[in-house]
């Protein structure tokens, strides 16, 4: 295992090794690396080949006023990504405040649809309430009474 994390770390640092961009101190790491391992060395010459093929093919040369449409392409990127991060930006900003703005109107709304009268049970319930209490008014009756005074309860309980 150990040696696989270095050969892994050995073959990262082929490509600056051949571009000589390392330290002294890595160089001689990656040396001695290289005198001990045939596949970290058959790496570098695989690297070394295409690296020498590439620097020697001729190029292409661009066609006329390329960096003239790059750079207008560049500038319209520029400008849908400001837009975008601008309203991406307001948006986390104000994110927060307007869940909970809405999170309160729903309470409040909810609280109001909870504790209103409302519906037709409502009124028939307070319609049958006042109704009894008319009943027990009209038949002089007091509400918690059970039998009204006068009538046959002074007969049963006379004696």
């Amino acid at each position: 295992m150990k040696k696989d994390g270095v050969h892994k770390k050995i073959q990262k640092k082929l490509l600056l090794y051949l571009d000589h961009e390392l330290s002294e101190k890595e160089r001689e790491l990656v040396n001695n690396h290289l005198q001990n391992c045939p596949v970290c060395s058959r790496m570098l010459e695989i690297y070394d080949r295409l690296w020498k093929e590439e620097t020697h093919r001729e190029g292409v040369a661009p066609p006329p006023y390329l960096w003239t449409k790059l750079q207008s392409r560049l500038a319209g990127i520029e400008k849908s990504n400001l837009l975008f991060f601008r309203v991406k930006l307001s948006i986390r900003r104000y994110a927060s405040s307007a869940f909970l703005v809405v999170l309160l109107l729903l309470s409040v709304a909810a609280g109001a649809f909870i504790g209103s009268p409302s519906g037709p049970k409502y009124f028939e319930a307070v319609a049958s309430i006042r109704q009894t209490g008319d009943q027990a008014e009209e038949f002089e009756l007091d509400r918690f009474d059970i039998i009204p005074p006068g009538s046959l309860e002074e007969i049963f309980y006379e004696y």
